[in-house]
This record gives structure tokens, C-alpha cells and sequence, in this order.
């Protein structure tokens, strides 16, 4: 009696909230989360000139001219002393932090900075003035090892051994001129050129053996050159910035990390970074706005308005977390738990259900159509011509494995036809009045049935799995469950039926009615219907 009274109190709550959270029009979270770290959060400055995010999970932070750098560990705030130049700190996943300086290379050991003079790194800063503002790009590969891109060779500098170690030469690839470098998911890495791409599997760890690579040229339809920071997306694709050979703007593109290049939208500010957000949008960043570019359902561009005055850097994360570096602090971005696709935020109508079939296509009920998402495009399907619903619609879509999505349109079952895109109504052997209230296991869709000449005798429940309908429930058990019928479904190897006054369960061949004073009846599932 204790189990029986504990399980109906909890049905009943179920039933009130099924009965109100409907109708409700509940605030949405916004789009994102913004957070700006300061001096006043630990920060040695508020100004910040760059971020990377390391494999450890740090996030590493320098502060200009600044004697000291920041990190922020995830609960914490630090502070070390800062390299000579202040420029980008790199955390290898031994947890190692290297940077670079106009002579080489410097290592953090022992609580302060320690420089490797190398030749090769001197000479590049000599002879190419742009080294100043285009870094040469480091890469940690291992304990003591670091990878550095010089414009004609790919390098290794091993400090274990003081030496220097030639990777992979320009000449052996189409690129012409190496540019810029970012790590690869993998440990590898992706080299940019000016005319594409070159990928580095993850044998850089290797101290033998060949080294694996392929190239990726622009293609011709791009019409770019020089590619430039390069970051990789949890998909392997990577999104870099060009030069346009029309505009002569910098430009954003991405390569999917196999064949396929994407021109993303061209804006009249020179883009300096991109980078691959949620859903199908991208991000942009100019000298003093951050940009939202976002290509569905339909192209177009958002500022955010972060106040920052000016941008410097970025470092993006996974899921759609990234960190800005900016005049006014670091600012970490990060998408709110729930918040609404690209493509759906035309759809402005209340969406009462949603389900999935098993193509991976998002389905939902509206008021007046049903909506069907694929590939991030949606179509509405509109009910019946011109017909007014008169009632809320209820339940999800089903769907039945002719592929056919069934559903109620004025508290009558229907079925919609994906292939022809028309709306069908069954035919109940009976002339039964239909009303879809759930689907079990085995597919079979479960159905209140009503004998519209006889309706004072109630309600019974019955099962269409396509071709043929057979009873589950006679009218005698249901009236038990009161007069509306809310959801039948299979938990495990039982089925359960919820009414206004009452819940079902079919175990061991018997209906168990969970009322106060349960009862049980018994019932068979093979007849057919007259």
C-alpha cells in the first residue's frame, strides 16, 4: 500500500506538470557566456597581448612590456616571471613552457627562463624584417624537443642534446614558402604556405623513421594566397586566414581536414584570425571588433559588443570555448547550455514536441505544421490545407519503420508520408476513431481507440505497426486510467500506460493498475481485430 500511494503521488505530479509546462513561454538562456578576468581577478595586468591554451589545460596570459605573465589553471590565478620579449608561451603536454626570442629559443627550468641561442632562428630574424610581427611558430613535440618554422625549413631543436635538427625542406612540397604552424589533435601538425596547406602526421614524436605528410593546395576557386593561423576544430577541419587575390583582404577559408575547401564570408575589414565555432557558424577577428559569422541558414555577420576597445589575440578550446586578449582584459567565451540552433532561429513559433528518427532527422510539432531538420535546413510541412487546429497538438512524432512519422492533428491520428510529403489518415477496421498516445519497443504505434456510434462505452487502447491493428487494452481495464489517455511506452520488458486518474503496467502478462487500492486484471495481446 506504501509503494502503491508513493508511485501515485509521483504520477500525479508528473500529470500537473505535463498538464501546465505546455502552456508556458519560458525565457531562453543567452546565446553565450561572457566573462572578463582583470588586475581585480589576479591578473598581473589587465591589459593582455596574448593566450594559448596548453594540453595540460592552462590557459597562459602576457601582459605587454609586463615582468610577469599570468596563468589560470581552472580554479586558480598565478603569476611567473615573463620571457625576454614577452612574447607567446607554449606548454608541451610534459608540461615544459617554452617561448622565443630574436636568438633562439628560451626553456622555464627552475623558476627562471633559460636561453638557447640557435643560428638558424637568428638568421630568420635578420633577414626577414616581418619576423617582428610574424613570429616564427613553435611547436613542442616531446621532453627537450620543439619544433620552430623557419620560411624555407621545417626544424627541431633538441635541448637534451643542443642540436638542431632539419624536418622537412619547402622544396619537397608545392606550398613555395612556409608561413604559419599549429599543432594537430593527433600530436601532429598542420604547416601553412602561400599556396596551401601541408599535414604532419603524428610520427613528428618519432625520432626514427620517415616522417609522414601531405599537402592540400588552395583551390583554384579560393582565389587565395599565404595562408596564416591556422586552428584546428574538434572535426579535424582547420580554419585559417588568406589573402584575397580580388579584394587583397585578408579573408577567411576552411579545409575540412580531407579534400574539401570552404570560402567563408567575405567582409570589407581585414579578418586576422578565424576559427570554427558550434553548428555552422565561424568567428572572426579584427584589430578592434570580434565578429560572429554565421553561414545558415542564410550568411551574415554579428558583432559582439565586448567594449574591449582593442583585440590581440585568441586561443579556442573545445565545444565552442574560446579566450580573447584585449586592451580591457581576458574574455572567455562559452556557449550557454541550451540555446537555440543556427538554423532554427527563424522558427518562431512555439514547438510543443520534438523526437528524432533514425536518419538522425530532428522532427517537431507546432500548432498549424510539423518541421523536419536535416543537414541544418529546416522545412515546415503545414497541416492540411487551411485548417485551423483547433487544439493543442499532443504527443511526439513516431516513427514507423516504413519510415512513415506518425502523429495526432486535432486529437486524431495521422501519418505523413516523408517520400510523397502528404498527410495519410488510417483506416481503423471498425471505423474506430483514432488517437496516437505513444509506441512500443517493437515499433508498434499505440493508439486510443474510440467507437464514435457507441462513445459512452469508452475508450480502448489498441496497436498499428503499419499494416494491421491489434487490441492492447478493452475499454472495461482503461476506464481505470480516467478519460484522457497521456503516454504508452516500453520500459525494459513492461509496458506502461499513464491516464488522468491512473497508471498501468503490463508484467508477466497481467495489467497492474498503480491506483491507491491497486488491482489486477488480466488480459491477452494476440487477438485479432473483427
Amino acid at each position: 500500500m506504501a509503494l502503491a500511494g508513493n508511485i501515485w503521488r509521483t504520477w500525479a505530479w508528473l500529470a500537473i506538470s505535463l498538464a501546465v509546462l505546455p502552456g508556458l513561454r519560458l525565457a531562453a538562456e543567452p546565446q553565450a557566456n561572457w566573462r572578463t578576468y582583470t588586475a581585480v581577478d589576479g591578473l598581473r595586468e589587465t591589459r593582455t597581448t596574448s593566450v594559448a591554451v596548453s594540453p595540460q589545460g592552462n590557459i597562459w596570459v602576457t601582459h605587454g612590456d609586463a615582468s610577469m605573465l599570468s596563468r589560470l589553471d581552472g580554479y586558480n590565478i598565478s603569476t611567473i616571471p615573463a620571457p625576454i620579449g614577452n612574447l607567446r608561451i607554449y606548454e608541451s603536454r610534459e608540461g615544459q613552457l617554452w617561448s622565443l626570442y630574436t636568438d633562439g629559443l628560451q626553456e622555464f627550468k627552475g623558476g627562471r627562463w633559460i636561453t638557447y641561442s640557435i643560428n638558424d632562428i637568428r638568421a630568420e630574424f635578420q633577414s626577414d624584417l616581418l619576423r617582428r610581427v610574424r613570429l616564427i611558430p613553435l611547436q613542442p613535440i616531446g621532453r627537450d624537443r620543439v619544433l620552430f618554422l623557419l620560411a624555407e625549413n621545417l626544424m627541431e631543436w633538441n635541448a637534451a642534446l643542443g642540436r638542431t635538427r632539419l624536418v622537412l625542406e619547402v622544396s619537397h612540397t608545392r606550398l613555395e614558402r612556409f608561413l604559419d604552424m599549429t599543432e594537430a589533435s593527433d600530436g601532429g601538425a598542420w604547416i601553412t604556405g602561400r599556396r596551401g596547406v601541408v599535414r604532419i602526421s603524428s610520427s613528428l614524436s618519432s625520432t626514427n623513421g620517415a616522417l609522414a605528410w601531405k599537402e592540400h593546395l588552395f583551390s583554384d576557386e579560393l582565389r587565395v594566397e599565404n595562408g596564416l593561423r591556422p586552428i584546428e576544430d574538434e572535426s579535424g577541419g582547420i580554419t585559417l586566414v588568406a589573402d584575397s587575390l580580388l579584394t587583397r583582404k585578408r579573408v577567411p577559408v576552411y579545409f575540412d581536414g580531407r579534400e574539401a575547401w570552404q570560402a567563408i564570408i567575405t567582409m570589407e575589414d581585414s579578418i586576422r584570425k578565424s576559427w570554427r565555432g558550434l553548428d555552422n557558424s565561424f568567428w572572426g577577428l579584427t584589430i578592434n571588433a570580434l565578429l560572429r559569422l554565421d553561414m545558415a541558414p542564410q550568411s551574415y555577420v554579428e558583432r559582439q559588443e565586448l567594449g574591449a576597445g582593442r583585440f590581440y589575440d585568441i586561443a579556442a578550446e573545445t565545444n565552442g570555448v574560446f579566450w580573447v586578449a584585449t586592451v580591457e582584459g581576458l574574455t572567455r567565451h562559452a556557449p550557454s547550455l541550451w540555446h537555440t540552433p543556427l538554423e532554427a532561429q527563424n522558427i518562431n513559433v512555439m514547438v510543443h514536441s520534438l523526437n528524432q528518427d533514425a536518419a538522425g532527422r530532428l522532427w517537431c510539432i507546432s500548432a498549424n505544421a510539423m518541421g523536419m531538420s536535416q543537414q541544418q535546413q529546416w522545412r515546415l510541412f503545414g497541416f492540411e490545407d487551411e485548417s485551423e487546429q483547433f487544439t493543442e497538438p499532443a504527443g511526439a512524432p513516431f516513427f514507423l519503420p516504413s519510415g512513415l512519422v506518425a502523429l495526432n492533428i486535432n486529437n486524431q491520428f495521422r501519418l505523413f508520408s516523408p517520400k510523397t510529403e502528404e498527410f495519410q489518415t488510417p483506416t481503423h477496421p471498425s471505423n474506430r476513431e483514432l488517437e496516437l498516445v505513444g509506441q512500443l519497443k517493437d515499433g508498434a504505434l499505440v493508439l486510443k481507440s474510440v467507437d464514435a456510434r457507441q462513445p459512452q462505452v469508452g475508450y480502448r487502447l489498441d496497436t498499428f505497426d503499419g499494416r494491421r491493428f491489434q487490441h492492447l487494452m478493452e475499454a472495461s481495464n482503461t476506464a481505470a486510467l480516467g478519460s484522457e489517455v497521456f503516454f504508452a511506452s516500453t520500459v525494459g520488458e513492461e509496458t506502461w500506460v499513464g491516464g488522468s486518474a491512473g497508471l498501468a503496467v503490463f508484467r508477466n502478462r497481467q495489467w497492474l493498475n498503480l491506483m491507491p487500492e491497486a488491482a489486477v486484471f488480466r488480459m491477452g495481446r494476440s487477438a485479432f481485430l473483427p
